[in-house]
């Protein structure tokens, strides 16, 4: 038996975050209704629009209609989670916020992943990943040639949130389970974002910024190897940072040593096909 088998999931959220956390939920055997206005998702033209949207089944509504609305009401009434991706201001005037759900379905689990906070004046500006990054300045704290701020190719804040809405939702029904009266459940852009921006370890270390093209982390970065060929240390987690500063024979360096240019210097004595070849 999967996991939210026979867990009913109402899918409001357009985008990426929402719609990723309800994938995940569908993956493990939820049944996922999404919404859709009439136009269409917003990320539809986007070539991922098909993975996070997949093991659901879709219906064209529009919440600003009064008409819609009604047809709403049902099947709020026969979710177990309902997931919305508003602004505070749309999710209070549609009546879709959760103390005004909670009200008419005390088991409903109310699942919102706002694009930025919940209060304040970023909470009402349109979902954008790059607004986000940028307004937060983790845009600015990415490897660089120039002083400047850098566009996220990957859109990982909205994943980070997409994975702790999905997680959040499993805590919250496991709860109801005990109690059988639903809750409010609510991850942000922020939350998101401070997940994913190492708080700590930008108290102990400086922020990267401009003049780290190749990446600031020794664990995480572009090195040379001695026939002038590149690969990436993609040794995120220490575990496997462990593992390759064995590898590289530098795991009785001194504590305090830099391990960048340690690496860096290392990688340098042989051909990348060696080194590839000593990792594998």
């Amino acid at each position: 038996m999967s996991a939210f088998q026979g867990i009913r999931v109402l899918d409001c959220t357009q985008g990426l975050a929402g719609p990723l956390a309800t994938m995940l939920l569908a993956d493990f055997g939820a049944q996922v209704l999404k919404l859709e206005p009439p136009g269409g998702d917003r990320a539809r033209d986007q070539p991922g629009y098909i993975t996070w949207n997949r093991n659901k089944q879709r219906l064209t509504l529009d919440l600003a209609d009064a008409a819609d609305r009604e047809r709403l009401e049902p099947l709020l009434a026969a979710a177990d989670i309902a997931a919305f991706d508003h602004s505070p201001r749309d999710l209070e005037t549609l009546g879709l916020d959760a103390e005004t759900l909670a009200e008419r379905f005390p088991r409903l689990i109310h699942l919102w992943t706002p694009p930025y906070g919940t209060t304040g004046r970023w909470s009402e500006l349109p979902a954008h990943h790059a607004t986000l990054t940028g307004l937060s300045g983790s845009a600015f704290r990415q490897g660089s040639y120039a002083d400047q701020p850098v566009w996220h190719v990957a859109q990982i804040v909205h994943h980070a949130q997409g994975v702790m809405a999905a997680s959040a939702a499993g805590a919250a029904l496991l709860q109801r389970g005990g109690q059988g009266k639903g809750r409010a459940v609510t991850v942000s852009g922020l939350h998101a974002m401070a997940e994913t921006a190492c708080p700590i370890a930008h108290v102990a270390y400086p922020v990267m910024g401009g003049g780290h093209p190749l990446g600031g982390s020794a664990s995480y970065r572009l090195y040379q190897c001695g026939d002038g060929q590149w690969l990436f240390l993609a040794t995120l987690f220490s575990w496997f940072f462990e593992r390759a500063i064995k590898a590289l024979g530098l795991d009785q360096a001194p504590p305090r040593m830099d391990l960048g240019s340690a690496i860096h210097a290392t990688l340098l004595s042989q051909p990348r096909a060696h080194w590839l070849t000593v990792f594998r």
